[in-house]
């Protein structure tokens, strides 16, 4: 593209190498700065977050639930000490595994809490699918009114460790990371068709309401059709029976690089179409020179 020299005669050529670049830059963006994960919905309900396949957070909740602290879980080792803001209480990482391997404790139990009073958890090798590892933590809780003592976390086990000081209580839990989304998605209806004779699904879909500020409206997601909304596509994943009803999964993907695809698509088809003409007229050139 460079070595080209830059004229008229040239400039399909160009034209048509500058879109093959921008595709390679959307690829770049869209590796670099674009995110997955998933929403779950039973009928009726509705979600403003989406929760991320890979990255997971120790976060720090309220009586309440409100999250108030978070800590990003890779960033964690072994010998950190973090402190709950406003609060003297300080939390020292005993042990930090991305997938964890759980053994039953033996032996004194003096000084542990919760679940560290019944198992062990140390670093155990990862899975190839990142979703499949289960990560966790042990600390040492440390500057609270009555519950000093060493704890542990394992990721989405609801019994939650708590502290207290002050009269004020927190609850300490390691989950994967929520993003909030710009709208609010809710499940209208969710159906699935089985495989004749089989409790196999061979199609489901969800009926969604997307709420976004005054405004809301609804849409069908499929298995080959998805809903894309300001810069959000939504997937039909899977689904999850339960004795209360069937929970919708939907894949979501935010693609920073979305755009470029399109840009390039119409750079190429432009700059292949003026490279055909300039190669036609240059034909007619040639061919009027010969019959002269």
């Amino acid at each position: 593209m460079f070595k080209s020299p830059w004229n008229i005669k040239n400039s399909g050529i160009i034209i048509t190498h500058i879109g093959a670049m921008l595709l390679l830059l959307g690829g770049l963006f869209t590796a670099l700065f674009s995110n997955e994960g998933y929403i779950d919905l039973a009928q009726g309900q509705k979600k403003v977050f989406v929760t991320d396949y890979h990255n997971r957070v120790f976060a720090v909740l309220n009586e309440r639930g409100e999250e108030i602290q978070i800590f990003e879980h890779k960033n964690l080792r072994s010998g950190d000490i973090i402190t709950i803001d406003n609060t003297p209480i300080n939390l020292k990482i005993i042990t930090s595994c991305r997938n964890c391997k759980i053994e039953k404790r033996t032996g004194d139990k003096g000084g542990y809490f919760g679940m560290a009073k019944h198992m062990i958890l140390s670093n155990d090798k990862l899975k190839k699918l990142n979703e499949e590892n289960m990560a966790g933590l042990v600390f040492e809780v440390s500057g609270s009114d009555e519950d000093n003592g060493i704890y542990q976390v394992l990721e989405n086990v609801p019994k939650l460790p708590k502290v207290t000081t002050g009269g004020n209580v927190y609850q300490l839990i390691l989950r994967r990371e929520q993003r909030k989304l710009p709208f609010s998605i809710e499940l209208i209806e969710f159906k699935r068709d089985m495989h004749p004779g089989t409790s196999i699904a061979k199609a489901y879909s969800s009926r969604v309401r997307i709420h976004d500020g005054n405004s809301q409206w609804e849409s069908l997601i499929s298995m080959n059709a998805p809903l894309r909304y300001k810069g959000y596509t939504f997937f039909q994943s899977s689904f999850i029976a339960t004795k209360n009803g069937d929970i919708s999964v939907l894949a979501v993907v935010w693609n920073a690089g979305r755009t470029f695809p399109y840009i390039s698509g119409i750079l190429m088809s432009i700059g292949i179409i003026i490279h055909l003409f300039a190669r036609r007229k240059t034909k007619k050139k040639k061919g009027l020179k010969n019959v002269s």
